[in-house]
């Protein structure tokens, strides 16, 4: 859960969704409750539905604070073309719900070049700076990703 970040602040939730304490972060949470943090962060990221038999969300100002970082991240990103980042940042929105849907990532990737390719039975999306090694390795390009 490494795209969770531990050191968010965190809400743990009786049944009915009322906030019983606050922490600082999951992991002093975690240390509290005696289980995982990634077990939290699970819970909060909605794979599972308690962790230590209550329910747990990042409070909700940071959020908030968080959602309004990454749209601005995103911006900068789409215009670097930088595919660390992006990475980074596809994770951290898929853990607070706000994952941009497959028609805007597909139009994103079109104006950055990438296209399809394959090997054997294996299809993926590939960046342009990844073509030629894959051709190297005994993948084909199959079309390029093409924008709507």
């Amino acid at each position: 859960m490494a795209y969770l970040n531990n050191t968010k602040p965190v809400s743990q939730l009786d049944d009915n969704g009322k906030v019983i304490k606050k922490y600082e972060c999951i992991n002093q949470a975690a240390l509290e409750h005696k289980v995982s943090a990634t077990s939290i962060a699970n819970c909060i990221a909605g794979r599972i539905g308690k962790s230590a038999g209550f329910k747990w969300k990042l409070q909700q100002k940071k959020v908030d604070e968080i959602k309004k970082a990454l749209r601005s991240k995103a911006k900068t990103v789409s215009r670097d073309n930088s595919i660390g980042n992006v990475e980074n940042l596809k994770n951290k929105i898929q853990a607070i719900g706000a994952l941009p849907t497959a028609k805007q990532m597909e139009q994103n990737r079109s104006l950055q070049g990438w296209v399809y390719m394959t090997k054997e039975k294996t299809s993926k999306q590939v960046h342009p700076s990844k073509i030629e090694s894959l051709i190297n390795e005994g993948w084909k390009q199959s079309k390029t990703i093409k924008s709507n």
